[in-house]
């Protein structure tokens, strides 16, 4: 019998139609060999069941966006620094260095777990497909190429582990290496973008019997995990070959015979030294000293130097200003006694 025949019952049949239509009523037929029973069930509110933080990706991105920040903070901050010592030099610093910001100043101060965080982080979101009401959207070139950059910050990593091994050779491609890298993600990127894809495939499973049914209706996946684990050999595969050119061609970095301890092994292998040498003492401009933790102030005849890498301060004798050219008046030798 249909259900809206009876006049006197329509008002309320409606009302179980529409309970039916927004899901809170199921109708269930039962289909015997000689009849079939249609039955409607009673009102049943849906179930409510707070999502634990743990499980909400947002939460997540939320902590890994804190990180970015932070690196990026740090990083304007040791560029900061070094323009203010640039200014107390009077003008007096090797601009090569400065290029070594990253590389050096992001090693010392920042630390590889939160570059790695970083890098990681970019690639993340570089090899994940953009969805905006359930419609595609493809990213601007000019936000490809930032993202593409931001895998460079794991080059760093690499090379400032690897640099145990390269050594001096180290000087002669790392550029080559993080230019090559960043051309070949932006490439990828732009030429075959990740995008989203949607199945639908309603399944259900019994987990327990008249305890739990666990149905999916879909799948909807945003990331792209084999093109992630692409750029992360990207960068492997690069800094080999980099690395394998210029040993063919021995081509080598010029001795400079600085062994300080001070220094870090980027800053050893990657800055410019020669020009800062006088009498075998490196003498290194206060604005490279500050990318590779060493905080400076003169005083008297005297330099104060405080390293963030030992946390501990150091008075470092400075030689009479008429035996020294102009250019190292200003700067900070390095004399390895200090440390004893």
């Amino acid at each position: 019998m249909n259900v809206l025949e009876e006049p006197s019952f329509r008002f309320f049949a409606w009302l179980f139609l529409y309970d039916w239509v927004v899901g809170v009523r199921e109708v269930v037929s039962f289909q015997g060999d000689a009849d079939h029973l249609t039955l409607i069930t009673d009102m049943q509110s849906p179930l409510l069941q707070a999502t634990q933080p743990w499980q909400v990706p947002s939460n997540i991105a939320q902590y890994l966006r804190a990180g970015v920040l932070y690196v990026t903070g740090v990083m304007i901050a040791i560029a900061g620094l070094a323009f203010v010592y640039i200014i107390a030099g009077r003008g007096h610093f090797e601009g090569l260095n400065m290029l070594e910001l990253g590389r050096v100043g992001g090693i010392v101060w920042v630390g590889r777990p939160f570059l790695l965080l970083r890098s990681v982080t970019a690639m993340v979101l570089q090899n994940s497909g953009s969805l905006s009401h359930f419609a595609t959207v493809h990213d601007p070139w000019y936000k490809t190429l930032l993202a593409a950059n931001e895998v460079t910050w794991l080059i760093t990593i690499v090379n400032d582990i690897l640099l145990v091994a390269t050594g001096p050779y180290a000087a002669h491609y790392v550029v080559l290496n993080g230019v090559l890298v960043w051309i070949v993600a932006a490439v990828v990127s732009i030429w075959a973008p990740v995008t989203a894809t949607l199945s639908v495939n309603l399944t259900c499973e019994v987990e327990a019997v008249d305890y739990q049914v666990l149905c999916t209706a879909g799948t909807i996946a945003i990331g792209h995990l084999g093109r992630m684990a692409l750029l992360m050999g990207l960068v492997l595969v690069a800094h080999g070959i980099c690395y394998v050119v210029v040993r063919s061609y021995h081509l080598r970095a010029s001795a400079t015979g600085v062994t300080s301890l001070f220094l870090t092994s980027g800053a050893k292998y990657l800055f410019t030294q020669s020009p800062w040498m006088h009498n075998n003492v490196y003498y290194m401009d206060r604005a490279s000293a500050a990318l590779v933790g060493l905080l400076t102030l003169r005083l008297g005849a005297e330099m104060v130097v405080f390293d963030i890498k030992l946390w501990r301060v150091f008075l470092l004798p400075m030689p009479p200003k008429t035996s020294l050219p102009q250019a190292l008046v200003v700067a900070t030798p390095l004399r390895d006694d200090a440390l004893r």
